[in-house]
């Protein structure tokens, strides 16, 4: 679905051709609750919290960056893991 997102351009651009499912789509990315968005982009995209291409497909990427910084992803793997 990422890469679905991404495939429209940026969001000013993506905005006024985007499905409803796309812009639920778009919501659930930025809330990123988990930090999995924010590890694909790290490991797949090599994406820094700095720089990222995906971001202009975002119109909220605070929480993503968020969880990069934080390795949010890695540190709940490792909670619960044992």
């Amino acid at each position: 679905m990422l890469t679905r997102l991404t495939a429209l351009g940026d969001a000013a651009t993506a905005q006024r051709t985007m499905s409803a499912e796309m812009q639920a789509v778009r919501r659930a990315i930025e809330r990123d609750r988990y930090g999995l968005v924010a590890q694909v982009l790290l490991k797949r995209d090599r994406c820094t919290p700095t720089a990222c291409a995906a971001y202009r497909s975002l119109t909220d990427n605070q929480q993503i960056i968020t969880n990069i910084d934080e390795h949010a992803f890695d540190s709940l793997v490792a909670h619960y893991a044992p």
